[in-house]
């Protein structure tokens, strides 16, 4: 795919319009800088001349004064330039960011599992980063530099017509090369671009994983394999820049072509008397300048094709939409609900086995079903449907009647809270990660849902309370400590569906008796779905679900399959399979 100026025009409007005000500044400090230098060689050509027909002391140091203010207030108009260009950018950059981040969470989960966190941070971040010089001075450069290019040649026009008519060819050639080879780096640069994000992916991945490297041996074929992932970088880097970068040394034969050919014509015009020696500077100085803003309109090719490269990779990944579709429906009726799974079969991918196939069950309001089964068996995926992380390849879940694709997901998902092995806790303070960042909840809330853990002693003990940061070195958790907070936040939360999906697995005995009645506080009057291997961790659910190999092996009420001697249930009770 090539970046088109329709997709260029897009992205300036979306991300540049909000700062409208601030780009109009910029454009009148490029405006007064671009004045300051197609002047500043005049003034001096007036003093040079000025020098040779001896004038007065007077008018030379009006020049020289008048040459030092022009000076000044271009430095200035650079300075204000430079500073509102990277503003601009900062700003313009960080709401892409924002966007991209926000559209990245709306996609389904089969989206991140091809896609890992390390490549993800490069899409978002890295390609964000390659646009803040586009966003910033790219389209200001421009012009500045055109409008440098004409007031030399209306300069030039009017001192001689032989010289205008030598540097306009000289100018064409030049703008003619830049415009041929526009588009030559682009490819080049995503390839770069795409090297680089599959390195960040793998150091993420095995960044994650780095007890397990160590403690199984895998360090040297881990270096082997980041080696490999570097010098495919380094290639492609290697080639973006050498072939992407074509424009500047063609641009600098042609400048030293150009100063050739107008020092020896500048010289033999001197000598027949037809030109001063003020108007040769003039003409060389204005030459010199010509070469910048040829460098800079290069240059800005140069970094056109890399924003290009990233532009077709932000505007691939905008593109990109989830396959979940958000239903209309705000409301889904009673709460607790009623929950039903009809016939629902599923797999992660269209060549693997599938995970459930036909498992059908209900869970009245307020009752808690208890599922076992080995690992592998869907206990997990049956909560990840529920929760609408994935859709069903086949059947229906319903809560009171409605499918949950006819419910909004924000409106789903505020009625679902889970507990999973694994705690995610986020750079920020206790109260912060307790509440998700809500400032709303009160304290008061907080400190009730930490005692009902038994966490107050713990609390009492940290150096800063609720304060403490959990990303510093000062509060380390267990495995314990961790499960019983995400217990918090969901007592703080208060929702109508709670799975617990394995949450005592890391509870040592003595905790877990001292959590049992938090978590049969936290499921009364909820619809409730506990996941365990261990027989002991669902002996209070209302009804039990088996699953083997993703199929419905028992199903019923538990006093009853245990009251059944020929029940699975109680064949697991009699043999001890915990």
């Amino acid at each position: 795919m090539r970046p088109t100026l329709a997709l260029y025009r897009t992205f300036l409007a979306r991300y540049l319009g909000p700062y409208r005000w601030h780009v109009l500044l910029l454009a009148l400090a490029v405006l007064t800088s671009t004045i300051g230098a197609v002047w500043g060689p005049r003034i001096l050509r007036d003093f040079i001349d000025g020098v040779v027909a001896q004038d007065s002391q007077r008018i030379l140091l009006q020049a020289v004064a008048l040459y030092v203010f022009v000076n000044i207030v271009r430095h200035l108009a650079d300075a204000l330039m430079q500073y509102l260009g990277e503003s601009v950018a900062w700003a313009a950059t960080n709401r892409l960011r924002e966007d991209l981040l926000q559209h990245c969470i709306g996609l389904d989960m089969t989206f991140f599992n091809r896609h890992p966190p390390g490549v993800m941070l490069e899409r978002i971040d890295g390609d964000s980063n390659q646009l803040a010089h586009f966003f910033s001075v790219f389209g200001i450069r421009l012009v500045s530099a055109s409008l440098i290019l004409l007031g030399i040649l209306g300069v030039v026009a009017a001192e001689d017509w032989r010289v205008f008519g030598g540097m306009l060819c000289f100018l064409a050639l030049s703008i003619w090369v830049m415009l041929a080879m526009r588009h030559f780096g682009v490819p080049y640069n995503e390839r770069l671009r795409e090297a680089t994000a599959q390195l960040f992916g793998f150091v993420e991945e095995r960044l994650a994983s780095l007890e397990d490297i160590k403690s199984l041996g895998g360090v040297p074929y881990t270096i082997r394999q980041m080696l490999n992932l570097i010098r495919e970088q380094i290639s492609r880097g290697q080639r973006a820049f050498s072939l992407g970068n074509l424009m500047w040394p063609l641009n600098l034969a042609i400048m030293g072509t150009g100063t050739g050919l107008l020092v020896g014509g500048g010289g033999w015009l001197v000598l027949r008397g037809e030109m001063s020696i003020g108007t040769v500077y003039l003409l060389m100085a204005y030459l010199n300048l010509l070469f910048w803003p040829l460098e800079n309109l290069s240059h800005q090719m140069e970094e056109l094709q890399k924003a290009g490269g990233s532009l077709v990779r932000i505007q691939e990944l905008l593109d990109t939409r989830s396959a979940l579709a958000d239903g209309s429906l705000s409301n889904a009726g009673q709460a607790p609900p009623r929950v039903r799974f009809a016939n629902v079969s599923f797999r992660y991918a269209s060549n693997e086995v599938p995970v459930l196939e036909d498992v059908s069950f209900d869970i009245e309001p307020g009752r808690t079903l208890g599922i076992l089964g080995r690992t592998g068996s869907g206990k997990t995926t049956v909560t990840r449907l529920l929760n609408r992380l994935y859709d069903p390849d086949a059947g229906t879940i319903s809560l009171n009647g409605t499918d949950l694709r006819s419910l909004r997901l924000q409106t789903l998902r505020s009625l679902v809270g889970v507990v999973t092995q694994e705690v995610q806790f986020f750079r920020g303070t206790l109260r912060q990660n307790l509440t998700m960042f809500d400032p709303q909840v009160p304290d008061e809330r907080i400190l009730a849902a930490i005692d009902r853990l038994n966490l107050t002693g713990w609390l009492t003990g940290l150096p800063a309370g609720l304060e403490t940061g959990l990303s510093s070195s000062s509060l380390a958790l267990s495995a314990g400590e961790a499960q019983r907070l995400a217990l918090v936040r969901l007592f703080l939360r208060g929702p109508s569906i709670v799975i617990l999906d394995e949450a005592a697995a890391r509870l040592d005995p003595a905790t877990e008796l001292e959590v049992e009645s938090a978590l049969q506080e936290l499921l009364d009057g909820c619809t409730g779905i506990v996941i365990a291997h261990r027989l002991k961790s669902v002996e209070k659910a209302d009804d039990i679900l088996i699953l083997e190999n993703g199929c419905v092996r028992e199903y019923g009420d538990r006093l009853s399959l245990m009251a059944d001697p020929n029940s699975e249930l109680n064949e697991l009770l009699r043999l001890g399979l915990e």
